[in-house]
């Protein structure tokens, strides 16, 4: 009996043992500081990886994105804009094989991000068209948190505003996009 018992459970665990072979671990190193906030599976099985890299000597801020099938190729692209800095949070691919990508940007005089940023790129990450919306003059920061993409094709982009010192309220921050980037209404 204990034999049997013995031959499910390796028949069971089998097919979990040979999926977790395909699996990869890579530590991605430059002369950059990077943070990597999501990460979404393209049509042709790339993973891509989106973020910021931070510059040590000049704390510059770049968009940051990586895509890559496993740990020996990496396309590395760097979205760099001068006296900008930016944050590129979230993507994903849109139905023609382009990526559309979520995020923040602001020129670098001021730390805090007070525009939304969406930039649609080929897949070799060739820019297509950009948008930028800021907030309205009361705030003084914004941050992104998720995003919807609608059965009609618009995107619902979910954060917040902070309100300038000393409160630091932060308010619900809401916009809602085409695909290509116009701003169909925002809330506030």
């Amino acid at each position: 009996m204990k034999t049997k018992i013995k031959y499910v459970i390796v028949l069971l665990l089998f097919p979990i043992i040979l999926v977790s072979q395909n699996s990869f671990e890579f530590v991605f190193e430059d002369t950059i500081s990077a943070w990597c906030y999501s990460t979404f599976i393209d049509s042709e099985d790339f993973f891509v990886t989106i973020g910021k890299s931070v510059n040590p000597d000049n704390q510059n801020r770049s968009g940051l994105f990586l895509k890559y099938k496993d740990g020996t190729d990496i396309i590395v692209n760097k979205l760099s804009k001068p006296d900008t800095f930016a944050i590129i949070k979230f993507g994903f691919e849109l139905g023609n094989g382009n990526y559309l990508f979520l995020g923040l940007i602001d020129d670098n005089d001021d730390p805090y991000y007070k525009n939304l940023y969406i930039l649609e790129t080929d897949n070799g990450f060739g820019t297509v068209n950009e948008k930028i919306y800021g907030i309205p003059d009361q705030y003084n920061a914004l941050g992104i948190y998720n995003y919807h993409v609608n059965a009609d094709g618009s995107v619902i982009i979910y954060g917040h505003v902070d309100d300038p010192a000393p409160g630091f309220i932060n308010d619900i921050y809401i916009l809602q996009s085409s695909t290509r980037g116009m701003n169909l209404w925002a809330l506030p």
